[in-house]
């Protein structure tokens, strides 16, 4: 058993040895490849994730120009190392899975500087019910799966005494409706004898905004909630909601460009 072993092992050496050196002299080695797709793996997920940023193709190459120069290569030879690996399977699958584990490594340590931060960030504090976040986002374990907030009657005079609607808005980034999890906004408007709910899944990377009258039929909104939750598995890309406002009809950022579905309960039918 021992020497089956000791042939198996020195066949192993054999065969890697053997591939290193019919590997043509252009073509990048095992460990400059592994580096390599690390970097191109971020500059692919950097794309994805801020597409808005990178819809011109001059500025995805200017990217993955980066990474090559970063390394000191021709995109020839990325292109050329990349066909070869690809042919021999069985090694591009080892790189891949260690490029694969160094990235969760990284993310394991982003994450845990992240809730480190946070912990130690007075923000970090039980909020106040009407607090409302301008930014907000949804990622890995240890990061909460969405927001919500209330205000009363007074907090709304106070802060909208010469609106007659308000709108809370948001901008999306991070959506993708091939991931598993449902992604949900709602807001509710309290009235004397009337709640309205509006609700939206949201699917789109794009601006949402939920219009909420003060007053319908004499009746004047006593309270208004609203909440963003995401419900299934946490996605792969995070998700950032950014640009989050309750606003009055005086400002000129309102866009109408929901479509969210509305539900007007009248309590009085209801008894």
């Amino acid at each position: 058993m021992a020497n089956l072993f000791k042939y198996l092992l020195l066949l192993l050496l054999s065969t890697i040895l053997f591939s290193c050196q019919n590997r043509p002299s252009e073509v990048l080695s095992r460990k400059k490849m592994e580096n390599v797709m690390y970097d191109m793996y971020i500059a692919e997920a950097i794309i994805e994730n801020d597409y808005h940023d990178y819809i011109e193709p001059e500025k995805k190459e200017a990217l993955i120009d980066e990474v090559l120069k970063k390394h000191k290569i021709s995109e020839a030879r990325w292109d050329t190392s990349l066909s070869w690996y690809s042919d021999k399977i069985d090694v591009y699958l080892q790189i891949n899975d260690s490029v694969k584990s160094r990235l969760q490594r990284k993310q394991k340590e982003i994450d845990r500087e992240e809730m480190l931060l946070a912990s130690q960030n007075e923000d970090f504090e039980i909020k106040r019910p009407d607090y409302i976040p301008l930014y907000f986002r949804i990622a890995s374990l240890g990061c909460e799966r969405g927001f919500k907030f209330k205000l009363d009657s007074l907090q709304i005079t106070e802060r909208f005494a010469d609106n007659d609607t308000l709108f809370f808005q948001f901008k999306l980034l991070g959506v993708h409706p091939t991931d598993t999890y449902s992604l949900q906004a709602m807001t509710i408007a309290d009235y004397k004898d009337t709640t309205v709910y509006q609700s939206s899944r949201l699917f789109d990377n794009r601006l949402y905004t939920f219009p909420i009258v003060r007053y319908i039929d004499q009746d004047t909104i006593s309270t208004v909630e609203g909440f963003v939750n995401l419900s299934g598995k946490l996605p792969q890309v995070p998700i950032q909601l950014y640009q989050i406002s309750l606003k009055g009809n005086d400002s000129n950022s309102y866009t109408r460009e929901s479509s969210n579905d509305i539900l007007i309960v009248n309590d009085s039918i209801l008894q």
